[in-house]
């Protein structure tokens, strides 16, 4: 039987919204572990980030979460020396 080699991918170089699809579907030029830059590709960032469980890896520009909590660090912190 023919076994295709698995591919990893390295690093995401960009995204961008294929706004032929209804919904757009969000792609990611993905550069594969192995592979020169010239053998990069564009994927639908789905379909990437569930076959690799990349979830918690990859954050993109204004995609992130927005905490507006503050941090109760500074009771932690011993006064400051006057």
């Amino acid at each position: 039987m023919g076994h295709k080699p698995l591919q990893c991918p390295l690093c995401i170089l960009d995204s961008k919204f294929d706004t032929s699809t209804s919904p757009p579907t969000q792609l990611v030029l993905t550069q594969w572990v192995g592979q020169p830059p010239e053998d990069t590709s564009w994927e639908p960032w789905p379909e990437l980030q569930e076959a690799y469980h990349l979830e918690d890896k990859v954050v993109f520009a204004g995609g992130g979460i927005v905490s507006t909590h503050a941090s109760n660090n500074d009771e932690h912190r011993p006064p400051a020396a006057t």
